[in-house]
C-alpha cells in the first residue's frame, strides 16, 4: 500500500531528487516544504503517514518542527535525513524521529519507509 509522504527540504533538488525515488519506490508525495514551519502547517493539513525531515533549514529547523509535528500529532512516523552530522541522527530521534538518516544515505532511507508497516 502506497504510504502518504510529506518531504520537508530546503533545497529544491534535493526534494525533487527524493521525490523521484519515493515515487519510484511506490510511495505518494502528499506535500513539500521548504522550512520547518511549512512542515508543521502542511503535516497538519495534509496528515501525511511519514514525514521525511530535513535537520538545517531556514526559519525553523527540523528539530524545532519535529518536536511541533510530534506535539500536535503523535501518529505521523517522521524520518530524520540531514548532512553527515554525527550529533544530528541522536539529536532527530530525541526529538521525536523514528530513525535519522545522513543524505548520503538516502537508498537506505528509502528502503526503511518502504518496510513501514
Amino acid at each position: 500500500m502506497s504510504k502518504r509522504v510529506l518531504l520537508v527540504d530546503d533545497s529544491e533538488p534535493v526534494r525533487m531528487m527524493m521525490r523521484i525515488r519515493l515515487e519510484d519506490a511506490g510511495m505518494t508525495i502528499v506535500g513539500e516544504a521548504e522550512n520547518g514551519r511549512e512542515a508543521v502547517e502542511q503535516a497538519a493539513l495534509l496528515a501525511p503517514e511519514v514525514v521525511i525531515m530535513d535537520l538545517q533549514m531556514p526559519i525553523m529547523d527540523g528539530l524545532e518542527a519535529t518536536r511541533a509535528i510530534r506535539e500536535n500529532n503523535d501518529t505521523i512516523t517522521i524520518v530524520g535525513y540531514t548532512s553527515s552530522h554525527e550529533e544530528a541522527p541522536a539529536a532527530m530521534t530525541t526529538a521525536g524521529a523514528l530513525r535519522s538518516f545522513t543524505k548520503s544515505d538516502y537508498e537506505q532511507l528509502v528502503e526503511f519507509v518502504s518496510s513501514l508497516t
